[in-house]
């Protein structure tokens, strides 16, 4: 009777540990963008309302790749490093390029 109760308690302490710590899952950061596509669901909507007449103030081809705009406001197309102004910054020789950048809280690609 005591090996049934120990293995009763060992079973329910075992069941309720792996119920909390699923309970934990991982959070999005604080960010207006926080992921590729913007949210879970994979939406692609910002929270921000856009303007009422937007006016092309420059163009950069993105060949399919992702885009990322850091805190910063330095934008990441592909392999390219632009500025808010649309002037590149720097070309990303080192890799082939980025194809969805990721930033991190540091500004790091």
């Amino acid at each position: 009777m005591e090996t049934i109760k120990k293995l009763f308690w060992g079973l329910f302490l075992s069941t309720a540990f792996f119920a909390f710590v699923s309970l934990a899952n991982a959070q999005l950061a604080d960010s207006p963008w926080p992921m590729y596509m913007h949210d879970a669901q994979h939406t692609g909507q910002s929270s921000y309302i856009g303007p009422d007449k937007p006016i092309c103030i420059w163009t950069q081809g993105a060949h399919g790749n992702g885009i990322a705009i850091g805190a910063d406001e330095k934008i990441i197309i592909g392999s390219r490093i632009l500025s808010s102004s649309g002037t590149i910054i720097k070309e990303l020789n080192d890799i082939e390029n980025y194809s969805n950048a990721a930033i991190d809280v540091e500004g790091n690609i």
